[in-house]
Parts: structure tokens; sequence; C-alpha cells
């Protein structure tokens, strides 16, 4: 499918749910605080037009789902409904996943019709679960883990992990930014391990230490976006 240059539209994230949920999560955590986030999609405004796209997107499909709940002909209770909810959400991310991969798209059963309805919840709650318990190098080794492939690969414990560790990593610069002495202990600290490793003015050098040393990238990219192309000088 193309994809228009100005961004990735409704119709797109329409297309491709697990990238319209990662948007989401991504926007939502980059626009709100942790104890202003909205808990509802509706609330959830957005300047920036892609994660407009993307909530719209997943507005619509919730339409859907509450439409097929409301036309479930079974007749099951919406008690028994919200009995498996909760269940779910008492559920580890891996459990979850595993399960929710047994529910075909047309099954309207209410364990699999609540796994759909909690997606979002269950998303958000395992990326918090990554941040709080892993930082930096140690979670950058869980998402490489998490995507290395194999028999054991399942792409939505891969997909978690990528958007927990690029929350970690945006909100870490965005520190930076905002806290001139972090900033400026980090940089001249990188700054002393490069001269260490005869890389300071060999761009390749550079390139490949940063490789390596996940903190001292972030300090490099909040750097690059002050006006910092290098680490010629001490600050």
């Amino acid at each position: 499918m193309l994809i228009a240059c100005d961004g990735k539209d409704v119709a797109y994230y329409e297309l491709h749910v697990d990238e319209a949920k990662g948007k989401l999560v991504e926007c939502s955590y980059n626009n709100f605080s942790a104890s202003m986030l909205p808990s509802e999609l509706t609330d959830l405004i957005f300047k920036d037009k892609e994660c407009e796209a993307a909530r719209n997107a997943r507005l619509a499909e919730k339409r859907i789902k509450l439409q097929q709940l409301q036309q479930r002909a079974d007749g099951q209770s919406r008690s028994e409904y919200q009995t498996k909810k909760r269940q779910l959400l008492a559920m580890s991310y891996l459990a979850f996943v595993e399960l929710e991969s047994t529910c075909g798209w047309a099954d309207v059963s209410p364990v699999c019709q609540a796994a759909r309805d909690v997606q979002d919840d269950m998303l958000s709650k395992e990326v918090a679960r990554l941040k709080q318990a892993y930082s930096g190098a140690a979670l950058n080794q869980v998402k490489a883990d998490a995507c290395r492939g194999g028999a054991t690969y399942v792409q939505a414990l891969c997909n978690v992990a990528e958007i927990a560790l690029g929350q970690q990593q945006t909100q870490r610069v965005s520190y930076y930014l905002t806290n001139q002495s972090a900033f400026k202990q980090e940089y001249n600290a990188c700054r002393i391990e490069l001269l260490a490793n005869n890389a300071i003015h060999d761009d390749d050098a550079i390139a490949q230490y940063m490789s390596g040393d996940h903190q001292c990238a972030l300090v490099a990219k909040a750097a690059n976006l002050i006006g910092l192309h290098d680490f010629s000088q001490p600050l």
C-alpha cells in the first residue's frame, strides 16, 4: 500500500492495527503525564496528524467491536463478559497474548470479545512494567532478546519491548534538554570515554563506540538537538 508523503492516515492505521496501537501509546505518553493520561480514547486529542489518525482508527475499531458486542446472538450476559475482562486484566502479558492468539477474527465468545477490548490496556500496562523494571542497556537487552527471532519469537513481545525502549529513550533525551547540569555532566563523561578510546575526532570510531554505549548515544542525540554535533570541546 502506498503511503502519502505527509504521513500515515486513518486508512493506513485501520489496516495496520498493531502500528496504530503502538503509535497511540507513544503519542499518549509523549503528550500526557502519567497522572493526567485520560482513560478514554475520546478524551485523547492530539495536534499531531499521525497521532490523531491512530486515535481515530482505534475509535473506529472500537465502534465495530461495540456493534459486535451489541449484536451477539448468543445472549451472553454482560456480567460474564465483565468477569472475563477482569480475569484477562490480571494475566501476564505473555499469557494474554497466547490466549488472544487463539481468537479468530469472527469469534464473538465472551473471552475473545473481552480480549479484544482490553488489548490497549494490556499493552499500556506492559509498556509501563518494562520501563519500571528495566532501564538503559538492560531494557535494550530485553528488546534485543524479544526481537531476536527463532522458535521462541513472539511478535507482540518484540513490539511491546520496542515501544517501551523508544519511550524511555525519548524521555531521557527530553530530560537532558530540560536539565542543563545533568546534561553537562553526562556530556563531559562521554567525552572523556571517547578520548580514552581515541575516538574523539573520528566519526566512524565515535559511531562504533556509541553503538555499544546507549547512554552516550542518547547524550549525543540531545547534543545534536541543541547544535552540538561532536564532542571536540568540553562543556
